[in-house]
Formats: C-alpha cells, structure tokens, sequence
C-alpha cells in the first residue's frame, strides 16, 4: 500500500490527493470483501482452487506488465 500512496501522492493534483487515496482503499476493499466470498466458493469445490484461481490471476498480468515494458524501452530510444 505505500507504493499505491506514494503513486498517487505524486501524479494526482494536489486538491484532489485525498480523495483519490480515499477511492483507492474503497476500491481494494471492496474487492477483497468479494475475494473472500469467492475464494470461499471455490474452496468448498476443492481447498487448492482458490490458489490456482489466484495464480492464474496474477499470470493474467503478465502480458500487460511486459507490454510497459516494452512500450518504455521503445520510447526510450
């Protein structure tokens, strides 16, 4: 959570600061009040799924993180 805060305290306008750090943890609440829901479902199917879900969660990210970073390094140049 600092990098998020940091992120925002840098980039966003200075007025609007603490309502966007405020819609953050809105936002990464809400998600983990549905994540607990959900990864209750998936455990009573089987105890491993919800870790399984997760990492292919996680993997899903892969190709928009090597996106950026080809997109930096193109523009780098």
């Amino acid at each position: 959570m600092p990098a998020r805060r940091l992120l925002i305290t840098k980039y966003a306008p200075e007025e609007s600061v603490a309502a966007i750090n405020g819609l953050a943890d809105t936002i990464v609440g809400i998600g983990a009040m549905f994540s607990a829901f959900i990864g209750g479902y998936l455990w009573d199917i089987n105890p491993s799924l919800p870790i399984f879900v997760a990492g292919l969660a996680n993997l899903s990210t892969l190709p928009f993180i090597l996106y950026l970073k080809y997109r930096k390094r193109r523009y780098s140049k």
